[in-house]
């Protein structure tokens, strides 16, 4: 274990390096066999502790790939998550090292060992490194935190194991365009609850950028990031990641109660009419049944006769058809059923017009008080 200790200790004397390392060959001109010196060095925590840039962690990456899974899933033990998180990512979207390459990066760590075939990073890789230093579970636990994105490891992932009054910190003063690019990224339910707590002002400004969101830079969103983890510490090649941005707008107001979605979209209404409408066709679908109060919604059904309510049912999914079954008597339901057999196929158009109807005459009721949408509701099947 020493070795390995010693060994995690030689990147930052590597980092601040004063004397020079014996060269690979020896006098005989043959490249020795494997490995054996590891240079002295700070005590284990030094390993990454001037690595929190992505060249850092790219480099102690790329170093732990070279030493192989075993030794490497011994190194990744005595590593914070952060680090944890910083270098697998690196190692996700490595995608090879050529000789030349690892024998520099040995040198530099004071590693002397052959190195090989061209080695290759990857998902798996990270995953099979995971493994062999936490286990099995551990590991898994670790892939869905971070979890793939576009080949490598989800942005601000970080953020989910922060309290909110933390989260809320590191966004203070934080302008709208930083903002709205992190919220897509994050879990709806969480994304939501931070927009609810920003000014309207502010909350309008994130929603008009998120809806026109279409790709970001992954150098962006890692610089972002990192702010963001130099701020918590403190209290090459471009890809884009598409974001479908109204998709994701719908989705955090979708996690809001109804009273807060509805103030949000009359400021949409007011500046981008367009947004608005486009917001309110993603927002009241038909599965809005789904959040009403059970009385409510049998009360909205008395409002309909058998023939529209067999409309309805057509071209729905079997959930919808059985939760609004279940919403009327037994006579009723067979009543109901008689009219959607008897009615046959029917044009796509005419469902369509009756359902556009049906939740227009919802969202009505609600906007009137008289029904309730609960947003928040779980739902049950």
């Amino acid at each position: 274990m020493e070795r390995y200790k010693k060994g995690i200790s030689a990147y930052k004397a590597a980092q601040q390096k004063t004397s020079s390392v014996p060269p690979l060959n020896s006098g005989s001109g043959r490249e020795k066999p494997a490995a054996s010196r590891i240079s002295q060095g700070p005590p284990v925590e030094g390993f990454v502790k001037s690595t929190h840039t992505p060249s850092g962690y790219k480099k102690a990456a790329k170093f732990l790939l070279l030493v192989g899974k075993e030794e490497a899933a011994k190194v990744l033990n005595h590593l914070s998550e952060e680090e944890i998180e910083g270098i697998t990512r690196e190692i996700a979207v490595i995608k090879r090292i050529d000789h030349e390459e690892a024998r520099n990066i040995l040198m530099d760590f004071g590693f002397i060992k052959e190195t090989g075939p061209t080695l290759k990073g990857g998902v798996d890789t990270v995953r099979t490194m995971l493994t062999e230093a936490f286990g099995p579970e551990k590991a898994e636990t670790f892939i869905k935190r971070v979890g793939p994105f576009k080949g490598t490891l989800k942005p601000f992932a970080f953020l989910h194991d922060l309290d909110f009054a933390q989260i809320m910190m590191l966004f203070k003063d934080e302008p709208d365009t930083v903002i709205g690019i992190i919220l897509p990224h994050l879990e709806p339910s969480l994304a939501s609850k931070i927009l609810k707590t920003l000014s309207a002002d502010m909350q309008k400004k994130i929603i008009r950028r998120i809806a026109v969101m279409a790709k970001i830079e992954s150098s962006v969103l890692l610089r972002v990031e990192e702010a963001l983890k130099e701020k918590v510490r403190k209290q090459g090649k471009i890809v884009t990641n598409e974001i479908d941005g109204r998709k994701t707008l719908a989705d955090i107001l979708k996690h809001m109660n109804f009273e807060e979605e509805e103030k949000i979209l009359r400021g949409l209404s007011e500046d981008s009419p367009d947004l608005y409408q486009e917001m309110k066709e993603r927002l009241f679908t038909i599965d809005i049944i789904f959040y009403l109060e059970e009385k409510d919604f049998q009360k909205v059904l008395r409002d309909y006769d058998d023939t529209q309510i067999a409309l309805l049912l057509k071209d729905k999914s079997e959930l919808v058809r059985t939760h609004m079954l279940k919403h009327v008597s037994q006579r009723r339901r067979d009543l109901i059923m008689d009219e959607y057999e008897h009615a046959g196929a029917v044009k796509k158009r005419d469902v369509h017009a009756a359902t556009k109807d049906f939740i227009a005459r919802l969202t009505s009721l609600a906007e009137e008080g008289k029904i309730v949408i609960k947003r928040e509701r779980e739902i049950y099947i």
